[in-house]
């Protein structure tokens, strides 16, 4: 992860800060308090993860999303399969439940993850309306004011 920002700071000490996901990693050990910090932390093993992705599945990855997007009014861009398109760099903004998107995440295989997200675009389609909420989430910049941090 590294840290992107720190938008807001408060008189006790703590602060809201904004992380970017860089590698995915298995956490080995875990700390409420890192030695000598004053946050939590940890040891994490770096896992092997599969970047090679099948262009004509990203192509159709990409195709559906946008019909989607445009069905519901939805102003995100999209990455084309030329401009070097992920799945990873959509599977926020899909209508996944919190569930899903890890599961999503956690998914290394290119294939499986590419699959995974395609069955879930065909199934969501909206035929009418958006009852899945997709418009909100695929509006969504990265805030989880919903989510409750982990207790370990």
């Amino acid at each position: 992860m590294s840290l992107e920002g720190v938008p807001r700071r408060y008189p006790s000490g703590e602060s809201d800060v904004h992380t970017r996901g860089r590698r995915v990693f298995h956490l080995d050990d875990f700390d409420r308090q890192a030695p000598g910090k004053l946050y939590p932390g940890g040891q994490v093993r770096f896992l092997p993860v599969e970047e090679e992705e099948d262009p004509g599945v990203n192509e159709q990855i990409v195709h559906l999303t946008l019909a989607i997007y445009q069905q519901l009014k939805i102003d995100r861009e999209v990455a084309s399969v030329e401009e070097r398109f992920r799945t990873y760099s959509i599977g926020h903004y899909v209508g996944f439940t919190l569930e899903q998107e890890y599961e999503f995440l956690t998914l290394r295989a290119a294939d499986e993850r590419q699959l995974y997200l395609l069955r879930h675009l065909q199934q969501v389609r909206p035929q009418s309306g958006d009852p899945l909420g997709i418009r909100e989430r695929a509006q969504l910049n990265g805030h989880f004011k919903e989510l409750t941090p982990p207790d370990f």
